[in-house]
């Protein structure tokens, strides 16, 4: 295990030293002043308690019930809990400018490939630096252990973001909208089971030391790392965001934050992007201390997305004309030889492992055990290059009206497209379904 006065992303020596310093360092409060620790752990102490209230009175089984139609029925009903909570959805907020998230949501598309990447190797492979969020994800089991069904968690995520990132996708009745409340219902299932079994094996979750499971500010490090984990990142890779831009970005993820379950009067979006620099600055200090777990979990996404990705490659005609727009499905998945999958899986995680040394620098990724000099000259000029077309394509666009438009437009299809087709066109339900046990922790 790594001690924290290792890791302290403000010790120079520190593996998070060049993230801590490529982030501003601690420039970062030069505006407002960093978060006390003693409020941060008052978040930690923190729950959901909406909907914590509703599970408890309604029984509602997150593993096979549509929550939304279930929440609906229950508040016309009659139950005060669920009332109480279907409230927060049925009316929109006053604060709420429907222009500005609009123009939030364009700011994505506009750079959706690149902030599709910063999700993968910036937001999860650094969020896995805080030990206390991986507790939690390991009392699953399924993000630690690569299979397809890591690479099939991460694609409902990215399918969760293009939702909300859809026109009018944040309206009620909509995929986004609905998305965001299957999100905090299978967090508060979790969190519920988590809290049962500390009850009875204390030695396998302390809420004490670690706080209420997927507490408040679990739930304010996750979408800070969605909102402002992009804006910080992309100037650095060659990508121009202008401070309106990120205003927008940021206010269409508060209301995101509102429809998650975090409480508006602890929303750091609700201050502006750069009131959320400096929150996000403070939690990395609280919260971000790697340990074994970070790089157990950091190899599991990597070599999740490498599964993934070599099964997809398997048909190169079908995957081009997907993306170029000649079809809109997959053909059912063919049998492949275990070598050559194999070999093409390395060369993927190569690439994955480039573009993550490129974003979170050296240190970290040595931490990570990543592979630098055994990383192919092809995946490496590969990452590189792929982030520069994306780059100089970006740039060139902005430039014009109409080629802003058409890049707009053409991220949209082809990203919604291609996840929906690897997706079989299922939109996620992210039902429970895999449940925290004393058996898994204890493997753990």
């Amino acid at each position: 295990m790594h001690s924290d006065a290792v890791c302290s992303p403000e010790d120079k020596s520190s593996v998070l030293s060049e993230i801590w310093g490529d982030g501003g360092g601690d420039r970062r409060f030069s505006k407002y002043p960093r978060i006390p620790v003693k409020e941060l752990e008052k978040l930690r102490l923190r729950s959901d308690d909406p909907l914590d209230r509703y599970l408890e009175a309604s029984k509602v089984d997150a593993r096979k019930d549509d929550v939304v139609a279930r929440l609906k029925a229950d508040a016309e009903a009659g139950s005060v809990p669920a009332q109480e909570l279907w409230s927060q959805y049925s009316k929109v907020p006053d604060w709420v400018d429907w222009e500005r998230v609009k123009r939030g949501q364009r700011v994505f598309w506009l750079n959706a490939p690149p902030i599709t990447f910063l999700l993968l190797h910036f937001t999860l492979i650094f969020g896995v630096a805080a030990p206390k969020i991986n507790k939690v994800l390991t009392a699953t089991g399924y993000l630690s252990r690569p299979t397809r069904v890591t690479f099939q968690r991460l694609l409902e995520t990215t399918h969760w973001v293009l939702s909300c990132m859809a026109d009018d996708g944040l309206r009620e009745g909509s995929t986004g909208w609905e998305g965001c409340i299957r999100v905090r219902f299978l967090h508060a299932s979790v969190r519920a089971r988590l809290r049962n079994i500390a009850k009875t094996n204390p030695q396998l979750y302390n809420e004490a030391k670690l706080g209420i499971p997927i507490n408040i500010e679990d739930m304010i490090t996750t979408i800070l790392g969605f909102a402002v984990g992009p804006l910080e990142r992309l100037p650095r890779l060659g990508f121009y965001v202008s401070k309106a831009e990120r205003e927008d970005f940021c206010h269409a993820w508060r209301y995101i934050a509102y429809l998650s379950g975090i409480p508006e009067d602890v929303n750091p979006l609700a201050k502006g992007a750069d009131y959320s620099v400096s929150f996000e600055g403070s939690i990395v200090l609280h919260s971000c201390h790697p340990d074994d777990s970070t790089i157990r979990l950091a190899q599991a996404l990597l070599t999740g997305m490498s599964y993934g990705a070599a099964e997809l490659s398997s048909d190169h005609k079908a995957t081009f004309e997907l993306i170029s727009g000649s079809r809109s499905t997959l053909p059912a998945s063919v049998p492949v030889d275990p070598v050559t999958f194999e070999h093409r899986r390395l060369r993927f995680y190569g690439f994955y492992s480039q573009l993550t040394r490129i974003i979170l620098n050296n240190k970290y990724c040595d931490f990570l055990g990543l592979p630098k000099k055994k990383i192919g000259w092809v995946e490496w000029a590969g990452a590189y290059g792929v982030l520069m077309f994306f780059a100089v394509l970006t740039k060139i666009c902005r430039m014009l009206p109409f080629m802003r438009t058409w890049l707009i437009n053409r991220n949209r299809s082809v990203l919604t497209r291609v996840i929906a087709a690897v997706l079989r066109e299922k939109d996620p339900k992210f039902l429970l379904r895999y449940e925290p046990t004393p058996e898994k922790m204890r493997e753990e």
